[in-house]
């Protein structure tokens, strides 16, 4: 995310039948979402599974008007249809709200620093007890690096399983010697 401080957070809501979800979260999330990540400051994407129906709701959060009319063209309130949306959705909604933040508590101060602090602080116990760790993406494996006659892998963690494993090794007294 941007060092900037958002002002502006633009609300998207769209609903789909139970037996679509799925299948839409896929397509919303790969052709609505991504470029949205390229542009925004942030960006949301919410879901809610009703009985018959689920809905999505994307939040994006924008510096300034300006700078989201640079990705939504002139009229940020004007909704852009994906080109499948008629396929997936009940309705083609109508329109976006665009809203002004007038507080926001935790929500995007210190974000990337809190997360990188607690990846050292992951990586510092993982060497301790004798772990390699890998990343990919927002991912992340744990190999024992000594005692090959044990092995010890775990792979696709994210960074709270991965803490939690470690820990749970620790007081388990797992390590490599």
């Amino acid at each position: 995310m941007s060092e900037k401080t958002p002002t502006i957070a633009r609300i998207w809501r769209g609903r789909t039948t139970r037996a679509k979800a799925d299948q839409y979260a896929k397509y919303l999330y790969e052709t609505g979402i991504k470029p949205l990540e390229q542009k925004a400051l942030a960006v949301q994407q919410l879901r809610e599974d009703r009985d018959t129906e689920t809905e999505f709701i994307t939040i994006s959060y924008w510096e300034n008007v300006e700078g989201m009319s640079r990705f939504t063209g002139a009229d940020p309130r004007q909704i852009h249809h994906l080109p499948r949306d008629k396929e997936f959705l009940i309705e083609l909604p109508e329109s976006v709200q665009v809203l002004t933040i007038t507080s926001s508590h935790n929500l995007f101060a210190n974000s990337t620093s809190e997360s990188t602090e607690r990846e050292a602080r992951m990586r510092t116990l993982a060497g301790q007890l004798e772990f390699e760790v890998t990343k990919d993406g927002e991912r992340y494996s744990l190999t024992r690096t000594a005692d090959v006659s044990r092995p010890v892998k775990e792979t696709g963690l994210t960074l709270a399983q991965a803490e939690q494993l470690l820990e749970t090794w620790k007081l388990r007294g797992l390590h490599g010697g």
